[in-house]
């Protein structure tokens, strides 16, 4: 399971499996955790592989303006060749499942 933590002024709360903001301050693993201090207050990583759904989402995009790029100049003509006979389908999809295994997706 992954964990996640509170972290305010460097000093670490939790860690907690779920984090919800309220207007009070937190709701940690649907205990009410208020903070009283000053700052920002951050959901920092616990787990090295977790990441929020904003960060995977922010990736995301990166990969597919690289994917987008790799299929303009590796791909495109590839199709039209395959579109021409010259060269077989596989020969293109294999090329697409490259630029997927370079630039994969977080689900």
């Amino acid at each position: 399971m992954k964990k996640i933590l509170i972290n305010t002024n460097n000093i670490e709360y939790g860690p907690f499996n779920t984090v919800e903001s309220t207007s009070y301050g937190y709701l940690c693993d649907g205990a009410e955790y208020h903070t009283h201090v000053t700052g920002t207050v951050t959901v920092s990583e616990v787990a090295d592989d977790y990441e929020t759904p904003s960060q995977k989402a922010t990736y995301n995009e990166c990969q597919k303006e690289l994917r987008a790029e790799a299929y303009k100049e590796e791909t495109d003509e590839l199709f039209f060749q395959y579109q021409r006979g010259d060269i077989t389908q596989q020969d293109w999809l294999d090329a697409v499942a490259d630029i997927k295994q370079r630039y994969p997706y977080k689900v």
